[in-house]
């Protein structure tokens, strides 16, 4: 595993960038090393984006390591630390230490002593992201579990809200429905991302992570998005949310849609439309037939008639068809099945 990114903090440059070439040098690869002057340009960072190592100086302007390693302690996501300090320092290194401070270092620094601190620390983090990967699998597995089941008993549930009391579901949360078969991977520990949930992709989390994923990983789906929901025992109905408004996404061919109640005064379509639709297309009027098809798809898109119902006499059809002529055409099975679920593809347009 690569210790993704690792942030220097000390005031006098030349120890900084000595700093800097001896980490470069160590037996740990880092994917980005992070240097400033002080602990309130520190502090900005560690705000921003996600330190995995944290090496600082204790005397500095402005705000002095010791302030910085508290004000840490606020932050979701913490570093490891290691301070570094002269002699003189000795009693605010041990301060240090109270408040999670890792590893403690004398100037001047050691290559061997900084390396060997590095291997350490970077093992542990490997096997808590090994450990944390299992019980995200877990977790995921139950939350797929919930989603599905319309029938789960208060225990199962109590089980799954410990597990996630202090996750997304504590307060306001959204899931949002993707195309089916997509193997999203998403780099936002923010979000919780479920592949294959009944064979589409579900992605739950704050309403205000979304902006960003609509704009970039979700560009080029059709995605639908629940209303807001709280508490854990809403997951399943915030998911059948998504699932109404993918199909409305759907059928309008728009990049995505928010669920919102239906209080449309829609058109009905005939109870035999796929009975006429099949016989149309046995007298060799196929035009025709798929000119009646367009037309209540157009209808659709247009609000006048809903989503489901455009889905359910499109589900019949096909149900006909294979019924009326398979014995007369030989049909590419494996390529019909597909079409038995239009949420498959992009939008209706596509589809049709």
């Amino acid at each position: 595993m690569k210790v993704k990114r690792l942030l220097i903090v000390e005031d006098e440059k030349m120890i900084r960038q000595g700093i800097r070439v001896m980490v470069k040098r160590s037996d740990v690869n880092f994917e980005e090393i992070l240097e400033c002057k002080n602990g309130e340009e520190a502090y900005q960072i560690l705000k921003d984006v996600k330190v995995d190592v944290l090496i600082t100086d204790i005397r500095m302007p402005k705000m002095d390591g010791i302030e910085l390693v508290k004000r840490i302690q606020d932050l979701e996501e913490k570093p490891q630390i290691i301070v570094v300090s002269g002699y003189d320092d000795f009693n605010y290194a041990v301060e240090a230490l109270r408040h999670g401070v890792r590893e403690y270092l004398l100037k001047p620094i050691e290559r061997d002593k900084i390396n060997g601190i590095l291997i350490k620390i970077n093992e542990e983090l490997e096997d808590k992201k090994a450990k944390d990967s299992v019980i995200r699998q877990i977790g995921n597995q139950q939350l797929k579990y919930l989603i599905l089941n319309q029938k789960i008993n208060d225990e199962e549930i109590k089980t799954i809200e410990e597990q996630f009391s202090t996750h997304t579901f504590t307060d306001g949360y959204v899931v949002c429905q993707c195309n089916a078969g997509l193997e999203l991977s998403i780099q936002n520990n923010n979000v919780i991302v479920l592949n294959d949930v009944d064979d589409y992709c579900v992605i739950i989390g704050k309403e205000k992570e979304l902006s960003s994923l609509l704009t970039n990983d979700l560009k080029n789906y059709s995605v639908g998005i629940s209303k807001v929901h709280e508490g854990i025992r809403e997951l399943r109905e915030a998911y059948l949310d998504a699932v109404s408004a993918r199909k409305e996404a759907f059928v309008k061919c728009v990049p995505f849609c928010y669920y919102k109640e239906d209080r449309n005064e829609y058109e009905t379509i005939p109870d035999d439309f796929a009975d006429q639709f099949v016989q149309l297309f046995g007298t060799g009027k196929m035009e025709g037939s798929l000119s009646r098809l367009s037309g209540i798809q157009f209808k659709a898109k247009n609000n006048k008639i809903s989503p489901e119902r455009l889905l359910e006499v499109t589900d019949q059809i096909l149900v006909k068809l294979i019924e009326t002529y398979e014995r007369m055409i030989e049909f590419n099975m494996k390529e019909f099945n597909k079409l038995k679920d239009p949420l498959r593809y992009q939008n209706a347009d596509e589809y049709y």
